[in-house]
């Protein structure tokens, strides 16, 4: 087993800090879904590190344990920067599969910065899933972006309970919706059905001047092994709006959107995301991820997605570590 203090750049091999080890790339997909479901984010999904490596990206998956039981796993996103800077990017992780005081939290930090299977001139991003710094504070990380928020909303209740939870605004736009005579249809996970609505997404991002992950990722996802769900909104056979969804665990991440003038005027969105609402739960989805908040950039994108009467979790920032 390899100390810190010696550094061991092949992959596969394990470091101890104290009582934490960590396990670089030893974990087996199946063991890597047991430890991380049901909960855990989009970006600690195995699909989406497979989807990542057929994007250019490397992948680091660790694999945390405390006295010999795993706690805890971790995936890493790896690119190089300017051909010199390895970059070692962990969104919304470690979930931990087990109760840790801070302390050990900490060390668990400190073992994966310092035993990071990558050459010296490197660095370690990390977005917790959590609001929590004091561990990444004490662990010698300093904070180089600002707190991220998103919108999770409980799918385990009846729709009665969903539909009552809505913004009054909200519910009636939806209302309106349903009276315009627009029909929803999921279509079919093949990529060639939905690839119409990746050039839309790309199309968007242009206009409206954002940054987002690339649309090639869905089908990459779905490559991997991902699930995935997309509902259309349709007015006079005229595609008028339509949704994408990513499945992982028992949570799903409302991964793109897309509307027209027409679909924008009829409140296509509300309808698109009620269904969702509906239909997911029958999947096994008992939570369903907004995305981030942005009030000042897209105010209306925020108050649709606050809208839905969905609860705010708030992250405690982007950290960093060399």
């Amino acid at each position: 087993m390899l100390r810190h203090g010696s550094i061991n750049r092949r992959l596969g091999y394990s470091a101890v800090n104290r009582s934490m080890d960590i396990l670089w790339n030893r974990t087996a997909r199946k063991t890597w879904e047991a430890l991380s479901a049901p909960g855990h984010a989009m970006q600690q999904n195995w699909a989406y590190g497979e989807a990542c490596r057929a994007l250019g990206s490397s992948v680091l998956r660790a694999e945390i344990h405390r006295a010999g039981r795993p706690v805890g796993v971790m995936q890493i996103i790896h690119r190089r920067l300017f051909g010199l800077l390895h970059a070692a990017v962990g969104t919304r992780g470690p979930v931990w599969t087990a109760s840790l005081e801070p302390a050990e939290m900490t060390a668990a930090l400190r073992a994966m910065a310092k035993s990071l299977p990558l050459p010296s001139l490197r660095g370690l991003f990390l977005t917790p899933d959590t609001d929590r710094a004091d561990p990444l504070a004490e662990a010698r990380f300093r904070r180089v972006m600002t707190p991220y928020a998103t919108v999770m909303l409980d799918l385990k209740r009846p729709p009665e309970g969903l539909r009552a939870a809505l913004h009054q605004k909200w519910r009636n736009r939806l209302a309106a919706a349903e009276r315009t005579g627009l029909l929803i249809r999921r279509i079919d996970r093949q990529p060639k059905l939905y690839s119409w609505l990746l050039e839309a997404e790309i199309a968007q991002q242009r206009r409206l001047k954002y940054r987002a992950l690339p649309p090639a990722l869905v089908p990459a996802w779905q490559a991997a092994g991902g699930d995935l769900r997309v509902y259309t909104a349709e007015k006079d056979g005229q595609t008028v709006g339509a949704m994408l969804f990513l499945i992982h665990g028992k949570t799903a991440t409302y991964h793109i959107g897309w509307s027209n003038d027409q679909g924008r005027a009829a409140s296509a969105h509300n309808l698109l995301l009620w269904t969702a609402m509906r239909k997911l739960p029958r999947l096994g989805i008992e939570c369903l991820d907004l995305g981030g908040l942005n009030t000042d950039d897209s105010p209306g994108v925020a108050r649709f997605k606050l809208g839905t009467g969905g609860s705010v979790k708030s992250l405690c920032g982007t950290w960093f570590r060399a």
